[in-house]
């Protein structure tokens, strides 16, 4: 990065100063080779986050940036999608400083209906001025956004009226217009869930399209395989479009779980149970679906952190044992589909997968289900390690009972040991990776 200073005189006497930090870049986004960064294919693979904290919500000291960009860092994570917003200046210093790709985004969301008034498309054209003018500097920004799913809940009960699809094409093509004149270096876009397919959305005009994917959450509960069937489709309509994945993610309780992973299913029925386990299957999947697009220019898991929600009752059921469950009643009204909890304390399996697949300075190994404190005596458990580590030994109260070289499994970072049984009352179960790195957990047999 680079320091420019300007120094305001009149006559002898300084009357103020003002300095700035950029850098210099050339990006690219191609339909085929994805993403380019001073000449050379580089993927774009990370998270978005909300500007949220326990205890304070949006008003974050410096410290707390500090520490949640830190969490970024041992990720691995090269992207982020800020949203829904523009996020404090701070935020994109800090993605300056550590090389990280950066979307943000104006915050028109969801509504775009028949009663809109022209006041509402120009205080969003205003905010776009404002974002551009303000965070112009900031070489770390790549991607601005126009909006978010224009496509998921206008409706006749909503003040706007129903979505009005063909003022939502005809403000697109008006804003993008508008904010490539403010910044016509950089590229601008929108966030769609799913309706490019439609009627009436295939005339949007972007720079790029971002896709919101729930396959296996909201949509298909316990099918994965939508993902890269849709994002294959709308390549396929419209070739010449660089495509993103902008979120992804399941609501994840890390102190609920099932004995058996098979057994962790999404019920829309009952959504008080969110087990940790259905979502490491959801995201494994997903990691696998998407190092086969190569073409994608981002993805970014959807979210971060946890972060609350008024209107969610959802994921409040805590099981120690797989069987017994109890209320949480501090886990209401949380969209938890973060990597990591809320208040900064847990990281989730997932987030063990992802820092295996982007962190290429250190050896991660961890143990999945290891807060699963309980195993039924007699019955087989097989030994699941997230790790980019080159090869694996499992120990049984300290007596070495297998290893792998390989993952054999297509994201190279999924290890699934042979089964083992409980011998003891509290057995010791430890993984070593070829450089020493361990991770342990205790099952004392269930009753």
């Amino acid at each position: 990065l680079y320091t420019i200073r300007v120094e305001l005189f009149k006559g002898k006497r300084m009357m103020d100063i003002a300095e700035t930090k950029v850098g210099y870049r050339s990006i690219e986004m191609d339909p085929e080779r994805g993403f380019i960064l001073n000449g050379r294919p580089y993927r774009l693979r990370g998270v978005a986050m909300h500007q949220d904290t326990d205890g304070k919500a949006s008003a974050l000291t410096l410290a707390d940036y500090r520490r949640d960009y830190r969490i970024v860092k041992e990720l691995g994570a090269n992207f982020l999608r800020l949203a829904h917003y523009p996020h404090n200046d701070f935020a994109f210093q800090l993605c300056d400083s550590l090389g990280i790709i950066v979307q943000t985004e104006v915050p028109w969301v969801n509504v775009c209906g028949t009663n809109a008034t022209q006041g509402y498309f120009n205080n969003i054209h205003h905010q776009m001025k404002e974002m551009v003018n303000n965070l112009y500097n900031h070489p770390s920004i790549a991607f601005w956004g126009m909006w978010n799913e224009l496509d998921t809940w206008g409706n006749n009960n909503d003040l706007q009226g129903p979505l009005d699809a063909e003022r939502v094409v005809r403000e697109t093509e008006r804003l993008y217009d508008f904010t490539k004149k403010l910044d016509p270096d950089r590229f601008v876009g929108f966030t769609d869930c799913s309706r490019l397919a439609r009627d009436g959305y295939q005339d949007l005009k972007g720079d790029f399209c971002s896709q919101n994917i729930y396959y296996g959450w909201y949509w298909t509960p316990n099918d994965f395989g939508g993902l890269s069937t849709s994002m294959k489709k709308l390549h396929e309509m419209k070739p010449d479009m660089p495509f993103n994945v902008s979120e992804y993610g399941v609501g994840i309780n890390p102190f609920c779980h099932v004995w058996n992973p098979a057994d962790a299913v999404r019920d829309k029925e009952d959504d008080s149970k969110h087990y940790e386990e259905y979502g490491n299957r959801f995201h494994e999947s997903y990691v696998r679906q998407i190092k086969a697009m190569p073409w994608l220019n981002f993805t970014s898991v959807w979210v971060l952190f946890d972060f609350p929600v008024a209107n969610r009752q959802e994921g409040y059921m805590d099981s120690e044992d797989g069987v017994k469950f109890v209320r949480n009643n501090d886990r209401k009204y949380m969209n938890d589909k973060g990597l990591v909890t809320r208040d900064r304390q847990t990281r989730k399996d997932v987030f063990y997968l992802y820092k295996s697949l982007w962190n290429k300075e250190e050896t991660t190994v961890h143990i999945t289900s290891s807060r699963l404190k309980y195993f039924p005596a007699g019955e087989e458990l097989r030994i699941k390690v997230y790790s980019n580590a080159k090869y694996l030994t499992l120990y049984q109260n300290g007596r070495m009972v297998s290893r792998l070289t390989s993952s054999e499994e297509s994201s190279g970072v999924v290890w699934t040991f042979p089964a083992v049984r409980l011998k003891t009352a509290e057995d010791t179960l430890r993984v070593v990776s070829n450089n020493g790195v361990t991770d342990e957990i205790t099952l004392k047999k269930a009753k």
